[in-house]
């Protein structure tokens, strides 16, 4: 039986993939993306794929990303530059989500509203675990988790937490501009402000937005809501079936 390349691409960014994602590249005969906006960016020319080799599946693994909603707030910090074990702890970084979990106003809130609290660090800060003031109502954790009811982060754009209507806060503890100098790969992938899923909050305004969310039971604002439906193409939890039917067509 003859092999035939089919590509599943869960990017969901519109970016230029051709080099190595392209017919020339690949000798695919099925392309199927995430999201409709990703379309043209395959197609020919730049893509050199024809419009009936692409197909709009949206993300398999969206399919598997957890609608359960724990009382769990999850932090979620991305990598900001380089740190090493002297430069960390004088980190713009480690200050603030360090202070965000020792919060007595947040901690306090948490208990009223009977939340519990995960720091999930990335691969680059696991070596600093022990730096984090872990306590009673944040642990500190490896792992992801998204089975949170609202997530903190701060350069990332959440959208396992999105697809699934689960309000997001996006803590701006540098300006955007900063951040951009230290990782010039992420520059005009994502404008949070714009199309963000949930507040931009700069300086203590996180702790207050986090409350202010407790407090309205975590349910995302309908602002962020139509962006969630203005973004994703898909929300029906059928992206694998979507992809298996049109594979079953070649």
């Amino acid at each position: 039986v003859k092999s035939q390349t089919v590509i599943i691409d869960s990017e969901l960014i519109a970016k230029d993939r051709s080099e190595t994602h392209g017919k020339f590249s690949t000798n695919a005969v099925l392309y199927c993306v995430a999201r409709e906006k990703q379309v043209k960016s395959v197609l020919k020319p730049d893509g050199c794929y024809f419009k009936e080799e692409v197909a709009l599946t949206g993300a398999p693994r969206f399919d598997f990303y957890s609608e359960e909603r724990e009382k769990l707030i999850v932090l979620k910090p991305h990598r900001i530059g380089t740190e090493t074990d002297e430069t960390f702890k004088k980190s713009k970084t480690f200050n603030f989500w360090n202070d965000l979990i020792s919060s007595k106003k947040l901690q306090f809130a948490m208990l009223r509203y009977g939340y519990k609290g995960v720091l999930c660090l990335p691969e680059e800060y696991k070596a600093f675990k022990d730096s984090f003031a872990e306590n009673r109502y944040f642990r500190i954790s490896d792992e992801y988790t998204f089975k949170g009811s609202l997530l903190v982060t701060d350069f990332y754009p959440g959208f396992e937490y999105a697809y699934n209507e689960k309000p997001v806060i996006y803590a701006h503890f540098i300006s955007a501009e900063d951040f951009y100098e230290l990782n010039p790969h992420r520059r005009g992938m994502f404008n949070f402000k714009n199309s963000g899923f949930g507040k931009v909050c700069h300086s203590g305004e996180a702790s207050d937005e986090i409350i202010s969310l407790m407090k309205q039971k975590a349910v995302m604002p309908d602002e962020y809501k139509e962006r969630t439906d203005a973004f994703f193409s898909f929300k029906d939890k059928n992206n694998c079936q979507r992809v298996y039917d049109e594979m079953m067509k070649l």
